[in-house]
């Protein structure tokens, strides 16, 4: 039995039938826009997978999960933070998150403040590096940074500032 036969029976009626569901997917808008995602998909890939071979497979792994759940609800209206929220959701339940490993020691001058940044940011918890990564080096709204997350705008902000915070004290000693 169908989506629709069932829910008639139940004396319910879709609003929509699946078909005219996945049909809003379709077309060249919707394929560049998800196309448009992927550098900074492997942007993100790369800061949680720590290897480029890794975040690869993770971009991949992500896309594939997009294309098998495309047409089982309406097109999210960002869809930027839903191939997001998916490529971490992929990420964590696919035992994928790992403990950073160690880093070299800092050379000279701007080299050794960029490393003693990279240093402390491995240091942050991930639920606190993440947000950071996506509103200060992605550039994602506040509002994108908890529809990621699946967390409320408040919890988001509350968690960027944290990281900053810490992210100071760590590079400031």
């Amino acid at each position: 039995m169908g989506l629709a036969c069932s829910m008639s029976q139940r004396g319910l009626t879709p609003t929509k039938s699946p078909r005219a569901t996945l049909n809003l997917w379709r077309g060249p808008a919707v394929q560049v826009d998800i196309a448009s995602c992927i550098p900074l998909l492997r942007a993100i890939a790369r800061t949680r997978a720590r290897s480029d071979a890794m975040a690869d497979d993770l971009v991949a792994d992500t896309l594939l999960e997009a294309i098998v759940h495309i047409g089982e609800h309406a097109p999210p209206t960002n869809r930027k933070a839903w191939l997001l929220a998916l490529q971490r959701r992929v990420f964590n339940t696919d035992g994928r998150a790992q403990p950073a490993p160690p880093m070299p020691s800092p050379g000279k001058g701007a080299r050794a403040e960029r490393q003693r940044v990279r240093e402390a940011l491995v240091q942050l918890p991930d639920a606190l590096r993440e947000p950071l990564f996506l509103s200060d080096g992605v550039g994602c709204s506040v509002k994108e940074v908890a529809e990621i997350l699946g967390c409320p705008v408040s919890a988001a902000q509350a968690r960027i500032i944290e990281a900053r915070t810490k992210l100071r004290k760590l590079v400031d000693g």
